[in-house]
């Protein structure tokens, strides 16, 4: 082995070891299996507006319903229907029966999403039993974004699972969540708060002003600060991740005051 080999060796081994520690926070996964639509893979484009994942193989596509309108110069949206084809979840989850389940199911229709952006909780159990929550913000076209749970102390990664994120994306979108305003709120879906999103540069604001609560066979809430059970089928879990949450009623632009 000669010393550029060893050294490539070390630098492969350093960045596979960031990418299963880094955050401290996704479950462990094939990204080959990865359901959804996931931004940090490459994408191929189509020659009718479809992406192709070149990791998993899924197809991405948006379908514009109605016209874009341009409230001002940083603010403008348009409703569009959302499509991935990658709608089946592959994680042995021990609840289920280790078998697939769908994702990604909604009123209009298996692999379709409508909706100007979404917060929700998604509770699983992991290999040995043991709860794993992650919280994440879906942006208009399926992408999940997650949040990054907080530190304890400014040591370790904090649960997610009984603590609440930072409310920070990990990603590069670096949207802010006021996530710490559900800290004592208990899960009723007629007092549930409403959220607020922020852009990186401030400008844009997001209020997530309607929640879909779902509840566990045994009344427990999914989306709240400390939810960790689930049904013993699943079936509460799956139906979170498909339609429970917030959603965005408005849309602001700080800067000039308007909002659509």
């Amino acid at each position: 082995m000669n010393r550029s080999f060893a050294h490539n060796s070390a630098r492969l081994g350093l960045f596979a070891l960031f990418l299963c520690f880094n955050g401290g926070l996704l479950r462990a996964q094939n990204e080959n299996e990865t359901v959804g639509f996931q931004s940090n893979h490459l994408f191929e484009s189509g020659h009718f507006g479809e992406n192709i994942d070149i990791l998993n193989g899924g197809v991405n596509l948006t379908i514009p319903i109605g016209p874009r309108y341009d409230v001002s110069r940083y603010l403008g949206y348009q409703l569009q229907l959302a499509y991935g084809s990658k709608v089946w979840d592959h994680t042995p989850f021990p609840e289920s029966g280790w078998k697939d389940r769908l994702f990604r199911r909604s009123g209009m229709g298996l692999g379709f999403t409508l909706h100007f952006g979404r917060i929700y909780k998604d509770v699983e159990r992991g290999a040995f039993g043991e709860p794993e929550c992650i919280w994440y913000y879906v942006s208009p076209d399926g992408n999940e974004h997650v949040l990054a749970p907080p530190r304890s102390s400014g040591g370790p990664l904090a649960d997610p699972c009984t603590t609440l994120p930072s409310g920070t994306t990990s990603d590069t979108t670096y949207w802010w969540i006021n996530i710490a305003v559900l800290d004592t709120w208990n899960g009723d879906q007629a007092t549930a708060p409403a959220l607020q999103m922020t852009s990186a540069d401030g400008r844009l604001v997001y209020e997530f002003g309607h929640f879909i609560q779902v509840y566990t066979a045994t009344g427990q809430p999914l989306n709240r600060k400390a939810s960790t059970v689930v049904g013993v089928e699943g079936h509460e879990t799956d139906y979170n991740r498909d339609f429970g949450g917030w959603y965005v009623t408005k849309i602001y632009d700080v800067t000039s005051q308007t909002g659509g």
